[in-house]
């Protein structure tokens, strides 16, 4: 996973509510509608008078759950979970087709990779990277989608590796780096995502 990237399938989960909104797709009969190919099943979707509405699931060609979703009147509105090869890959939550709150990144490991928070569909808030023993490895802050405000990477250890910030999605200002013992080695300087600035500073 990308450093604040959202996965491909909630943006074709967007899509298929977009078509719902529209009409195009995905008109169907009151209850549960079950969609097989080839012999496989591809999809579970629940309906109210030709409506998404309720749980709706997604599955894989190996028949591996692989979205799970809720719907109220055609919107993606509940619960949102993607899975790979039976793994839970991500979750959030979805209010009026809109992804809002809290929302969670889970590696190979099972263990929690990233949390993040969404307004509006974009990130808004802390966005926490977590290494595998489940450390906090980075926190970043997002505002309406862009990398805003300070920025901290750790050591395993927990003691801070790097301390800087982003001001519209780019590095601004200065980026320090510190050895594990808590020792300066490196200073940056950053103007709208362009370094024009760095020094190390002599030991001590």
């Amino acid at each position: 996973m990308q450093e604040g990237s959202i996965p491909e399938e909630v943006s074709q989960a967007d899509k298929t509510q977009e078509d719902q909104k529209e009409g195009d797709a995905l008109k169907g009969p009151d209850g549960p509608v079950e969609t097989v190919e080839k012999g496989r099943l591809v999809s579970v979707l629940n309906y109210s008078q030709g409506i998404l509405q309720g749980e709706a699931r997604l599955y894989n060609d190996t028949g591996y759950l692989t979205q799970r979703m809720h719907y109220e009147a055609g919107a993606l509105n509940g619960p949102f979970e993607i899975y790979e090869q039976g793994k839970l890959l991500f979750q959030c939550v979805y209010v009026k087709g809109e992804q809002t709150g809290p929302g969670t990144f889970y590696g190979d490991n099972g263990l929690p990779s990233a949390h993040a928070f969404f307004r509006g569909g974009k990130f808004h808030g802390p966005f926490l990277c977590y290494g595998e023993e489940g450390n906090v490895a980075q926190v970043l802050h997002y505002q309406a989608g862009q990398k805003e405000g300070p920025a901290l990477t750790y050591y395993p250890s927990g003691k801070v590796m790097e301390r800087g910030g982003y001001h519209l999605d780019q590095k601004e200002g200065p980026f320090l780096k510190y050895d594990e013992a808590g020792g300066m080695i490196e200073i940056t300087q950053w103007q709208g995502g362009r370094l024009f600035g760095h020094a190390t500073p002599s030991p001590a």
